[in-house]
């Protein structure tokens, strides 16, 4: 690292990849040097890829690796919020009443 006194002015060259901290008389900043290129890829990911990675974690497991995730039997309590479609309804009612207000506003604002 570099640092000149007559001006506010640092030269730094990280060799390894990570969080640096730069700390001024005025405070400090945080950044990042050296990443993986790939990191920040939001491309999505290979299905076979994303897949077998999966199977791998499983089969890392230690007690309970043989156990399967499946569906389970709705309870009570979740088949009444399945039936609670109403809210649907209702917020389409507000936004057509809504956008009624605001034709009706128009309309009134002119004359």
């Amino acid at each position: 690292m570099r640092r000149t006194s007559a001006s506010a002015t640092a030269t730094f060259a990280p060799e390894k990849p990570g969080i640096y901290e730069l700390a001024c008389e005025g405070g400090s900043a945080r950044f990042a040097a050296n990443l993986d290129p790939k990191e920040p890829d939001l491309r999505p990911l290979d299905t076979k890829l994303l897949l077998s990675t999966v199977q791998k974690a499983r089969t890392g497991r230690r007690a309970g690796a043989g156990r399967r995730v499946g569906r389970r039997p709705a309870t009570a309590r979740e088949r009444l919020e399945n039936r609670q479609k109403l809210w649907r309804y209702l917020l389409l009612a507000v936004l057509v009443a809504l956008a009624g207000e605001m034709f009706l506003a128009m309309r009134i604002g002119r004359v």
